[in-house]
């Protein structure tokens, strides 16, 4: 079993953790990228989809930066 939906995304700070670019909401510099942000698995290993999440945060990230 991979744990999940601990830090659930989503846009109301009432049913998540972490807005859709992963940022911690109420939080100006804290992001989460692991399996809590995921609301549920299926039955698959959730690995290529943290990698991609990663991806996009890695990206997102660095246009805050530029």
């Amino acid at each position: 079993n991979h744990f999940s939906g601990t830090a659930r995304i989503s846009s109301n700070i009432k049913s998540g953790v972490v807005d859709k670019n992963l940022k911690v909401h109420g939080l100006s510099n804290l992001y989460i990228c692991d399996s809590s942000v995921i609301p549920f698995f299926g039955n698959s290993n959730p690995a290529f989809t943290l990698m991609a999440l990663s991806k996009m945060l890695k990206e997102n990230l660095e246009k805050k930066l530029k």
